[in-house]
């Protein structure tokens, strides 16, 4: 296992310092070992084992990078449990409201499978840095900007629009915001 981090820093080093040098995997397999001293394993080369598979878990948040079925699967599950929620009561639906939604990526993601209506509400304290951080991340035109997210705290998001679902994937850790729903 040493000798795989040292034949990687090696080509490194040989490269000027540049990860160019090395492939995708390798660079990957690298970082694991360095970062957090996992040891590279030759068996981690496919699925939830591989060395990208690890970056992702380590460094993206699930709803930064999900796939077209994990956005249909959560979509099909809130516009069901909307439903059973408002059985046997008059007016229209309730909406889904996202509390702490950041640029709104998740809430575009959802609304645009067409399951849920009325469409998602996106809030976030303070969304004006997402769009900046995004395009950073991610490179320029990423999403559409800010893409409708309403501007107020979770407490104040669910006494105005009085939500059938609160969706939060963002709670800030060690925090907890359901006291004031």
């Amino acid at each position: 296992e040493g000798s795989e981090a040292s034949r990687l820093l090696d080509a490194v080093r040989a490269a000027g310092g540049s990860l160019a040098a090395l492939s995708l995997h390798d660079t990957l397999v690298l970082l694991q070992r360095l970062v957090y001293g996992a040891p590279s394993n030759p068996l981690m080369a496919r699925g939830w084992a591989s060395p990208f598979a690890w970056f992702v878990r380590s460094t993206v948040h699930f709803a930064l990078a999900p796939t077209r079925e994990a956005v249909d699967a959560l979509a099909t599950y809130l516009q069901r449990r909307q439903r059973q929620i408002q059985r046997g009561r008059d007016g229209p639906l309730r909406p889904v409201v996202e509390v702490g939604a950041g640029s709104g990526h998740l809430a575009r993601l959802l609304n645009a499978t067409g399951r849920l209506s009325p469409p998602l509400v996106a809030t976030e304290p303070f969304p004006e840095g997402y769009a900046q951080s995004e395009e950073a991340l991610f490179g320029p035109g990423f999403g559409d900007g800010l893409g409708g997210v309403e501007a107020m705290r979770d407490g104040e998001a669910i006494a105005r629009h009085r939500p059938a679902l609160v969706l939060c994937a963002f709670m800030t850790a060690g925090e907890d915001w359901t006291p004031a729903w």
